[in-house]
């Protein structure tokens, strides 16, 4: 890739302690050869172990981010969308992002949105009476989504009893619930789930599959880590930098699920910090 042709930027969290957030997109964006940016909505004081404080970034300064990207580069096509945390960050976001045609779908600026929950930890990265305005904003003018199976209950609000096997058809309702808020793809991340024998399997859902059959899955095998911080920032923003590079969906997940396999894989032995670790971002740089 032309480390300069490659523009992507990410809205996002920080994470002090690298693992995560942009930190972790930024690293991502620069293994691929992109040219990464970012806009910061929320500081967190976190580590390996847990998120111990969360600061929300004043709206004046996120809207000062944008615009000053904005009014200076003007090719910005595909923005990962992370950390939002609450409904007023939401509803500004996606003003600006209109504003900037971010909502016309014939054009070729693409929003991948990550709807960043839960943290590794268990601690909370979005407040309760955002999920409305994710809902209605953001998930309408996103190409992509990329929940993981908690966050995408909450956002299909799929009810399952405690004693429901997750098989591929709970997936396939859940992933079209999705859609149905207006999205053109998502990618339901099986990371959580273990009904794969082991392995860990991703599921892309549009509009055009009519049942589970039609879904197209992305396996791989499950790696024996505790160094797993960040994976979720991580493949989000490797899919964004592979359609920045001109690939099409299905071939920008699979390129970015590899991506972050080989990170798993890098840092297997290795470990930063006291929980859980990040994966190695830089394992193809020399």
């Amino acid at each position: 890739m032309n480390y300069f042709k490659q523009k992507v930027l990410t809205i996002a969290g920080s994470d002090c302690s690298g693992g995560a957030g942009i930190q972790a997109d930024l690293k991502t964006y620069t293994a691929l050869g992109c040219y990464g940016m970012s806009v910061i909505t929320a500081i967190t004081a976190q580590n390996t172990t847990g998120v111990f404080d969360v600061m929300a970034v004043p709206l004046s300064t996120i809207e000062s981010q944008l615009h000053a990207i904005f009014s200076d580069i003007s090719n910005v096509n595909i923005i990962k969308i992370g950390m939002i945390y609450d409904k007023d960050i939401i509803n500004l976001v996606s003003d600006i992002l209109n504003q900037n045609e971010f909502f016309d779908k014939k054009s070729n600026k693409k929003i991948v949105l990550d709807p960043v929950m839960i943290a590794k930890s268990g601690s909370s990265l979005f407040k309760d009476d955002a999920l409305n305005s994710l809902k209605t904003q953001l998930i309408p003018m996103s190409f992509l989504v990329t929940p993981n199976f908690d966050e995408a209950i909450a956002i299909s609000e799929y009810s399952i009893s405690s004693n429901e096997k997750i098989d591929e058809n709970i997936i396939f309702q859940m992933g079209k619930k999705i859609l149905s808020l207006g999205c053109e793809n998502v990618l339901m991340k099986g990371g959580h789930i273990f009904f794969n024998e082991g392995d860990c399997v991703d599921y892309l859902i549009n509009n055009n599959m009519n049942s589970p059959s039609d879904m197209i899955s992305f396996r791989s095998k499950r790696i024996d880590t505790q160094n797993t911080h960040g994976t979720g920032c991580t493949l989000s923003s490797a899919i964004a930098s592979f359609l920045a590079a001109g690939y099409d969906v299905s071939h920008a997940i699979e390129k970015g699920k590899e991506f972050v396999t080989n990170g798993l894989i890098n840092a297997q032995y290795e470990s930063i910090g006291q929980g859980h670790g990040p994966l190695n971002h830089c394992f193809g740089l020399k």
